[in-house]
């Protein structure tokens, strides 16, 4: 049984932490500061801010919000992203998945609008 996609999405964005596939890509991230971004070549200024709270990264270039999900289907091609969700169901359980993103507001909309503030700030 496959999961829909919007819903592997959520899950894979929910329960992979961005940090875990950055650091095995091995790309430089801070989570207090901008980073280059790891979606398009940038070499002069660092056009990205990963949000901790939400686990998602703000590309200031391309104007989107970017999840875990994202790096998996751009850096990891082999890996299959619908059994990976299917794996953090079976593992936590239907109830516990319900709950964790009954929680989360997934609006992309929303959270680049601090970052964009903050980039003008500086």
């Amino acid at each position: 049984m496959e999961i829909d996609k919007n819903l592997e999405r959520k899950i894979i964005n929910k329960f992979i932490p961005m940090t875990s596939l950055f650091e095995k890509l091995g790309i430089d991230y801070s989570t207090h500061s901008n980073m280059f971004c790891p979606f398009h070549h940038n070499e002069n200024t660092p056009s990205a801010h990963y949000h901790t709270d939400s686990n998602l990264l703000w590309c200031y270039s391309e104007q989107r919000m970017y999840g875990s999900y994202n790096l998996l289907k751009l850096y990891f091609t082999e890996v299959d992203t619908n059994k990976i969700a299917k794996g953090i169901v079976e593992k936590l359980g239907i109830d516990e998945i319900e709950n964790q993103l009954g929680t989360v507001e997934y609006d992309d909309t929303i959270q680049f609008e601090k970052s964009l503030e903050k980039f003008r700030e500086r």
